[in-house]
C-alpha cells in the first residue's frame, strides 16, 4: 500500500521544520524544502528556498534542476538553460541532468548541441541518452529510429513507465490504435507510478489523435498537482497540443495554480 502524496508531503514539511529548527544553514535542507514546495506548486516559494540553498553551498546541483523547472513554466529559457547546463557542469553523471540539459537543447531549437551532448553522454547513462534520442527521432517522425532507441531503454529498463507511455505513443503513430490503448491501461493500473502518470496517459492519447482525451488528463493532473510543465510547455512532440486553443487555457490555469498569475 502507497502513501497519499498528501500524507507523505506532510511528513517531508514535519520534518524538514525540525532539521531547520535544528540548523538553519543546512543548504540541503532548503533543497529539499525547495523540491517540496514545487511540487506543491508554489513556484515563488521554491525558488526562494532554492536561492538560500545556493548561497549557503553554490556547489550543489539539485538547487539549479528545480530552478530549470521554475524558470521553464515562467517562459524564461535562457535563464532554464543556464541552470540546467550548470547542474551538469556540477553533477555530470545524475542521468536526469543528461537528459534534461539534452531536452533543453531541443527545445531552444539548438538539435546539433543535443545529439553531440548525448553522443558523449551515452558511456555514463545510455538509458537516459537513449531516452533522449527517442523523443528526438520521434519528434523528427522517424518512427524506425524512435523504435530502436525505445527497444535500447527497454531492455535497460524493461520496467520504466517511459518504456510503456514511449512505446504506446510508438503504436499510436504507426497506426495501433489497440496496442496504444492497452499502454494506457497498463500505465493508468501501475499503482506505484503515482499521478505523475497521467501526463503519459495524455500523451498517448494525443498521439492517438484524441485531444480532448489529452486536454482532460492534463487537467486531471493540474488539479493532481502533477503536471509535467517543462516538457508540456516547450517539447515538441506535444506541438499538435500546442496549436488547440484549449492549450492557451491550460497555461493560464497553470501560471495561476503556481503564483505566477492572479
Amino acid at each position: 500500500m502507497y502513501e497519499t502524496k498528501e500524507a507523505a508531503h506532510t511528513i517531508a514539511r514535519a520534518s524538514l521544520k525540525r532539521a531547520l529548527e535544528l540548523d538553519r544553514d543546512l543548504p540541503e535542507a532548503h533543497v529539499a524544502l525547495s523540491s517540496l514546495l514545487f511540487n506543491e506548486d508554489d513556484l515563488v516559494g521554491s525558488e526562494t528556498e532554492a536561492g538560500i540553498a545556493l548561497e549557503l553551498n553554490p556547489s550543489l546541483p539539485d538547487p539549479h534542476r528545480l530552478l530549470f523547472e521554475i524558470d521553464a513554466t515562467k517562459g524564461e529559457l535562457d535563464k532554464m538553460v543556464k541552470h540546467i547546463e550548470t547542474a551538469y557542469r556540477l553533477d555530470p553523471i545524475m542521468p536526469l541532468n543528461i537528459f534534461l540539459l539534452g531536452e533543453a537543447y531541443i527545445w531552444t531549437g539548438r538539435e546539433r548541441e543535443a545529439l553531440e551532448h548525448w553522443k558523449k553522454t551515452e558511456p555514463i547513462s545510455p538509458a537516459y541518452t537513449y531516452r533522449g534520442m527517442a523523443d528526438y527521432y520521434l519528434f523528427k517522425e522517424d518512427l524506425t529510429k524512435a523504435r530502436e532507441y525505445h527497444a535500447r531503454v527497454q531492455k535497460i529498463l524493461p520496467t520504466h513507465p517511459w518504456v510503456t507511455w514511449m512505446g504506446g505513443a510508438l503504436d499510436a503513430r504507426s497506426g495501433d490504435r489497440e496496442k496504444a490503448l492497452l499502454a494506457i491501461k497498463k500505465l493508468e493500473d501501475d499503482a506505484k507510478v503515482g499521478p505523475v502518470v497521467l501526463n503519459y496517459v495524455a500523451y498517448v492519447y494525443l498521439s492517438l489523435g484524441d485531444l480532448d482525451s489529452y486536454f482532460a488528463q492534463m487537467d486531471k493532473a493540474l488539479k493532481a498537482r502533477a503536471q509535467i510543465q517543462s516538457f508540456m510547455m516547450y517539447s515538441p512532440l506535444l506541438r499538435k497540443a500546442r496549436a488547440d486553443p484549449r492549450y492557451q487555457e491550460l497555461v493560464h490555469k497553470i501560471r495561476r495554480q503556481t503564483g505566477l498569475e492572479n
